[in-house]
């Protein structure tokens, strides 16, 4: 098996067949499923491909906050991002839900909660 790992030994691509630019050869793990499902999650320590438990909590999560924000620019971004004269339609309370609901887009990366989006809002 061929693998590229970056700056801290981490695997970031593989070949079981074949041969990758750059690539170094290193025995396959004995499970290669899961290898094949969490090898990010691998690193290279003298010479040997050892699972990281912390890093592949660390790679869900950042795969999670990166889920909302994907969620974020396809929900939000399109309604607050609309001009002026979309603004000075809405009403006070109309414009104060909005803040609060805009506000809450963008502290779901800390709350992990995506905000219900206000009634009137199309």
């Amino acid at each position: 098996m061929q693998i590229r790992i970056n700056e801290n030994g981490y695997v970031q691509s593989y070949a079981e067949i074949g041969n990758l630019t750059n690539g170094i050869e290193i025995e396959a793990p004995s499970d290669l499923e899961h290898f094949e499902v969490n090898f990010e999650a691998y690193q290279v320590k003298d010479g040997v491909l050892i699972f990281d438990e912390d890093k592949r909590s660390q790679l869900d999560n950042q795969h999670i906050l990166d889920d909302l924000r994907f969620e974020r620019e396809q929900q939000c971004f399109p309604i607050v991002n609309r001009g002026q004269l979309w603004y000075e339609m809405l009403s006070e309370t109309q414009v104060a839900e909005l803040q609060l609901w805009y506000q809450a887009w963008l502290d779901v990366t800390e709350t992990l909660l995506i905000p219900e989006r206000p009634g009137w809002l199309t």
